[in-house]
This record gives structure tokens, C-alpha cells and sequence, in this order.
């Protein structure tokens, strides 16, 4: 597969934006959760580094915790995917085991 560049589209970043503000003035709190991905398919993505440092930059903002588990063990796996991007059901069931794990730890966010 050849790689590809994520296009940044102005109007939908602010309305991320809005939403997350409009979520911290309701006192409703948010998580961002950026799942595994196999190694080898993450160099797809010619500009991922901007794409990941679009989620740190509205965690820091917000002060919203950001699991980040593209570099997991299980990232690294291959038998936890069903292709570069997307979990099988191995995957899938211990990734959910794993957040679950996560966020029960860090209930008072």
C-alpha cells in the first residue's frame, strides 16, 4: 500500500474544539483513546507525527488524559490484527480488557 498525508480540515478542528470546551463548561468528562495499530501500518500516515501531536496539543489544552496505545506490545503483534489498522477479535478483546483496566484506575478523572 502506498502511504498517504491526512488532509486537515479547518472547520471540523473547530468544531472539536467547541465540543470539548462546551463538554469542560457541563463538567463532562472526556478521554481520548487512539488504539493500537500495527507497527509496520503506521508508516502509512506521511504526516503522522502532526495527526498525534493534534491529539497531545487538545489533551495538554484541555487537560484530558490521552491513552495512546500506538506503541503497545500489542502494536507490534501481528496476530492481533485483522490488517495494518484494524484489531481481530484477540485484539479487540484484550485491548478492551486492557482500556477497561485503564480508566478503572483513573475513575476520578
Amino acid at each position: 500500500m502506498k502511504s498517504y498525508k491526512v488532509e486537515f480540515d479547518g472547520t471540523s478542528i473547530r468544531l472539536f474544539d467547541n465540543f470539548i470546551a462546551e463538554c469542560k463548561q457541563q463538567n463532562i468528562h472526556l478521554i481520548f483513546v487512539y488504539s493500537p495499530e500495527y507497527i509496520e501500518g503506521q508508516h502509512f500516515v506521511e504526516n503522522r507525527k502532526d495527526v498525534m501531536d493534534l491529539y497531545h496539543h487538545y489533551s495538554n489544552k484541555y487537560g484530558i488524559p490521552l491513552y495512546d496505545f500506538s506503541a503497545d506490545s500489542m502494536s507490534y503483534n501481528k496476530n492481533y490484527f485483522y490488517n495494518a489498522s484494524h484489531l481481530n477479535k484477540t485484539g479487540a478483546d484484550l485491548f478492551s480488557s486492557r482500556l477497561a483496566s485503564m480508566i478503572k484506575t483513573n475513575v476520578g478523572l
